[in-house]
């Protein structure tokens, strides 16, 4: 298993793998939709990453030539957020095919894109977990992640 930065070349594998990923969230509770508009809005998030170093970073992960998982974490639009903890980066998920997972994929993805994010100047990464999925829970605090709020919603329609 090989896990690397992905390059724009690599935009079909990350598209597909991230569709997966918005599907299977769906079914757990997640919001966000997995049609065209949404895979497109990630898609231009990946190539602008995949262009600009210090905005964030996509990882892959590989066995031989077949894309075992993915991982999209970086500024949510421009620079980094500014708080008093530094600058933030968005965690916006991971994803490993559902026959490789439990393997420590996730964790590796996770800590390779929280080295470069470091790297590139970030100070926080904030994000979310499926709070339904107890080893991706238990994947995130196992790196360093701490609970510092609840995320709420508030249906308007």
């Amino acid at each position: 298993m090989d896990i690397r930065l992905a390059t724009k070349e690599d935009s079909t594998q990350v598209i597909f793998l991230w569709k997966k990923y918005l599907e299977e969230t769906l079914k757990s509770g997640g919001v966000v939709l997995a049609n065209d508009s949404n895979l497109g809005f990630f898609k231009r998030l990946f190539l602008w990453y995949a262009s600009d170093p210090g905005a964030g970073c996509t990882y892959l992960a590989w066995d031989k030539k077949i894309p075992l998982g993915v991982l999209i974490w970086g500024s949510a639009a421009g620079p980094g957020l500014q708080t008093k903890q530094g600058n933030v980066a968005i965690g916006w998920g991971s994803y490993v095919v559902l026959d490789w997972r439990r393997k420590g994929i996730a964790s590796a993805l996770r800590k390779q894109a929280a080295a470069y994010l470091a790297s590139a100047g970030y100070d926080i990464l904030s994000g979310s977990v499926d709070s339904s999925n107890a080893a991706s829970v238990k994947s995130v605090f196992a790196l360093g992640f701490e609970t510092t709020s609840t995320n709420v919603v508030l249906k308007l329609r």
